[in-house]
């Protein structure tokens, strides 16, 4: 059993290495953090805002999404660590690929000494939740998110849906106790713990994200000004150039719980907002078609 074990092992550190330099993973290095405000909103409840157009594929069945699976039998042993006051969030979807980038993240979750608990949250439609694998379920601890795929109302498929309605999802039926959070993709992986105290601004409306997404141009331009007007502009230039309504940043997260839970919904509503602004693709800084949406509406 021990010479399994230390096979298994090995085999996840080649896994990793060759990920490593073949493939885009982004590795989490969070020596040197920028921060990601996040701004008073003139919405009060953010949660009363409509999610019209997505249809959860549990319903009327008798279970609701969090129940199509289970968590299944963890091989992390959780919590990790002396701290309880962290919650790691993976958020993926059921293909094949992810899998495999999930095996390496919860290998280098653990490895990195990250204190706290740790859910894999994946987006799967019914169908391809009963023919998932039992050996991914009981990888890790499982949080079965309802597809957020395609919205019906405006007629859009688009699979960056998923994310923040993953994050939505979540927040909705298996809310966490944890004072902070890290939402990770499935092919971010943790170098070394991420610790409050450590980290720059992690407080009550500062976030942490990862620099460098300079290509969002639509932060300092008329496309913010369309979506989200009511945010006073920046005057420094943390995260993007002075006079932006938004922030030039992406994955990893790091922030207070309960600032996700303003975020998130947010996140979601403006997502779908984004997508059919038909002169997104000219303000944005990602390359579309005329009048088509863009891909990163979701960022």
């Amino acid at each position: 059993m021990r010479t399994a074990v230390l096979t298994f092992r090995y085999i996840l550190h080649l896994v990793f290495i060759i990920l490593h330099v073949s493939t885009t993973v982004a590795i989490v290095q969070p020596s040197h953090p920028k921060d990601l405000k996040i701004r008073s909103t003139s919405i009060s409840d953010p949660w009363r805002l409509p999610f019209r157009g997505f249809r959860d594929p549990y319903e009327g069945e008798g279970r609701s999404s969090s129940e199509s699976g289970g968590a299944g039998i963890p091989r992390i042993d959780l919590p990790q660590g002396n701290r309880r006051d962290i919650h790691t969030l993976v958020l993926t979807e059921c293909a094949k690929y992810q899998d495999w980038q999930t095996i390496v993240a919860a290998f280098a979750w653990r490895e990195s000494g990250q204190p706290g608990n740790v859910t894999r949250v994946v987006n799967c439609s019914p169908k391809n939740t009963e023919q998932y694998g039992r050996m991914m379920m009981e990888l890790m601890p499982t949080f079965w998110a309802r597809e957020y795929l395609e919205n019906t109302d405006i007629k859009d498929t688009y699979a960056a849906y998923n994310k923040p309605g993953a994050v939505v999802d979540f927040l909705q039926k298996a809310p966490a106790e944890e004072r902070y959070v890290i939402i990770l993709d499935s092919d971010m992986l943790l170098h070394r713990p991420f610790l409050p105290e450590q980290e720059s601004n992690v407080s009550h409306g500062w976030a942490m994200g990862s620099a460098g997404y300079t290509y969002m141009k639509g932060v300092a331009n008329d496309l913010a000004m369309r979506h989200v007007a009511a945010i006073s502009p920046r005057n420094d230039t943390l995260a993007g150039p002075k006079g932006r309504r938004g922030d030039q940043v992406g994955g990893p997260y790091f922030m207070l719980m309960d600032d996700l839970r303003r975020v998130a919904p947010l996140w979601l509503s403006t997502t779908v907002e984004m997508r059919q602004d038909l002169d997104a693709w000219k303000d944005s800084g990602d390359k579309a078609a005329p009048g088509k949406p863009v891909w990163i509406s979701e960022m």
